[in-house]
């Protein structure tokens, strides 16, 4: 996904903004914090519909702490696994001339 600083403003808490202003690639780090951040909103339940800036989910946040992330960009695929106790959300965004997304729920 490409990084557009309107999204990120609107969706990112500025802990997370200044995490991805510290990163080489914005276009990549944009990409791992939706992901990661949309894992942890579909573990909870509440999705986009909360004031997703109230949460930081940037590695090293205390929220980012209180879950288990596992993240790959892999082939042009962004993939982030969230997991608290026992359960868990896969979200997979694929590029093929428009981006997809793939959600799991597992547990």
């Amino acid at each position: 996904v490409a990084y557009d600083p309107g999204v990120a403003r609107l969706c990112f808490a500025e802990g997370e903004r200044r995490w991805m202003g510290m990163q080489p690639d914005l276009d990549a780090a944009f990409t791992r914090l939706w992901t990661r951040k949309e894992s942890y909103l579909k573990l909870l339940g509440c999705g986009l519909c909360d004031d997703v800036r109230s949460l930081d989910v940037s590695p090293g946040s205390p929220t980012g702490d209180a879950a288990w992330f596992w993240e790959r960009q892999i082939e042009g695929h962004a993939v982030a696994l969230c997991s608290r106790g026992d359960r868990a959300v896969i979200v997979c965004r694929a590029k093929r001339g428009f981006w997809r997304d793939r959600v799991g729920m597992i547990g």
